[in-house]
């Protein structure tokens, strides 16, 4: 079960990853099994943002979350993670239309604190799985 938990949600995640958003690497990314109880709670969070999804547009970009959680995560405003975070959601709300209507703008996307929420629940395992990977750290393959 976990052995498909993992392959399941690298199957979900790499149809969206890009090499902006978590590094480069070379795309065979080993995931360690998880325990039922941490399966659990991740697919317990995914389904948890696919309802909130369905509700209302979810403030998270995938590569911004990804330059954010490169950077540190950190949700102080003005601090590395943030300009990382801030400066890649520039560029992409610039060409894409939904993001452009749902949140013009970095701050409208980090109000509340939904942007950091959802950038953790959505990506962070696999940030950090990711950065776990030799080759992710000597820059990809």
């Amino acid at each position: 079960m976990n052995q498909v938990f993992s392959l399941a949600i690298f199957y979900i995640l790499s149809r969206q990853l890009s090499k902006e958003s978590f590094g480069a690497f070379n795309w065979s990314l080993p995931f360690d099994p998880l325990d039922p109880d941490r399966a659990a709670g991740q697919w317990r969070a995914l389904w948890n943002a696919w309802r909130a999804g369905m509700r209302a547009a979810l403030p998270v970009d995938i590569d911004a979350a990804g330059a954010w959680l490169r950077a540190g995560a950190d949700p102080e405003p003005g601090g590395k993670a943030w300009r990382a975070a801030e400066e890649t959601y520039l560029k992409r709300v610039a060409d894409d239309l939904y993001l452009r209507r749902s949140y013009p703008d970095f701050d409208r996307l980090c109000a509340g604190g939904g942007f950091f929420h959802w950038a953790q629940v959505l990506y962070g395992e696999v940030s950090r799985a990711i950065r776990s990977y030799p080759a992710a750290a000597e820059g990809g393959a």
